[in-house]
């Protein structure tokens, strides 16, 4: 008890002096760095298996109220419950944000992160977002057919601002809608990325790219309309995926909604379904769901689509 005493002891002393330093080198702005404290508090835990070291960006007078995970009180703390919340947030494997309230008994929230979050402004807690978190948006009109394609991804730090469709339209005869998407990702300073194409890629597919489509500078990719063909059936010609409208951010840090929104193909015969990335997340990555060439049968090409949305704080 003792030892374990004078280590607690030795732990605090470090966070107190870590904060100091911090605090004078940041000026109070900026990603706090309650990794490194949340590490030394936790390093007198003996069951504690560390799963990442997290940096967690503060906003003050935001509480997320969805996808909460787990709930803690600790009546007492050098530091308003930061260090404590953040060690639980690091020990639980799902959780990618927590709000902690601002007055004694601190009440710590985990959260995992979603594209139909819903926050308050609160006077009574700030929430903490996990600069490294990724989240996986969809809509909820999937075609169902054909297999996931790999996840790809723009370079570190930069997002995905352009695209261009490959688009069949809808002829009666075979049509296949949307079969292939190019991306375009870029750096914050305007630096080309990489690019990529997705969709199809054991044939050639019918069709034409439209012409590129592409967020005005310092915006990114963050939502999206997707329009699919319910299935009509064996004999019917299927064409799955036939748009898909890309909204931009409003800001660069897609923390004030949505923005320009670009052309897509064109086709309305189906209603849409749409899906956002979360607060201060804009896309980063995509996954296409894809049929296979069916020979003589029926083809869809590209059935559904899946972003991966990353947190920027520029």
């Amino acid at each position: 008890m003792k030892e374990r005493a004078e280590k607690e002891y030795l732990i605090h002393a470090t966070v107190r002096a870590l904060t100091t330093a911090f605090g004078a080198a940041m000026g109070g702005d900026g990603p706090l760095l309650w990794a490194a404290m949340a590490i030394l508090w936790a390093s007198f835990d003996t069951v504690f298996s560390l799963r990442k070291a997290a940096i967690y960006r503060k906003f003050e007078g935001r509480q997320c109220i969805t996808n909460r995970l787990s709930e803690a009180t600790f009546q007492q703390s050098i530091l308003g419950g930061h260090v404590e919340c953040s060690a639980l947030c690091q020990r639980n494997g799902d959780c990618q944000s927590f709000n902690i309230g601002v007055a004694s008994p601190y009440h710590c929230q985990l959260l995992s992160l979603g594209q139909s979050d819903i926050a308050l402004s609160s006077s009574t807690y700030v929430q903490y977002f996990d600069i490294n978190a990724q989240v996986t948006a969809e809509t909820d009109n999937p075609g169902n057919r054909g297999n996931w394609s790999p996840l790809v991804r723009c370079l570190p730090g930069s997002y995905i601002h352009a695209v261009r469709i490959k688009y069949d339209e809808y002829s009666g005869d075979d049509a296949i809608g949307v079969s292939q998407l190019q991306i375009f990702c870029s750096f914050p300073n305007g630096y080309e990325a990489n690019n990529m194409v997705i969709g199809v890629s054991d044939y050639e597919p019918d069709g034409t790219w439209l012409p590129y489509q592409r967020c005005p500078s310092g915006t990114w990719i963050k939502a999206w309309d997707q329009s699919v063909m319910p299935f009509a059936g064996p004999f019917a010609d299927n064409d799955a995926l036939n748009n898909l409208v890309f909204h931009c951010s409003a800001d660069v840090n897609g923390r004030l909604g949505l923005g320009t929104t670009l052309e897509g193909t064109g086709d309305a015969r189906y209603p849409p379904s749409s899906a956002e990335c979360p607060f201060s997340m804009v896309a980063c990555g995509v996954q296409t769901r894809v049929q296979k060439d069916q020979g003589f049968k029926d083809d869809t090409a590209m059935n559904h689509i899946q972003f991966e949305c990353c947190f920027v704080d520029l």
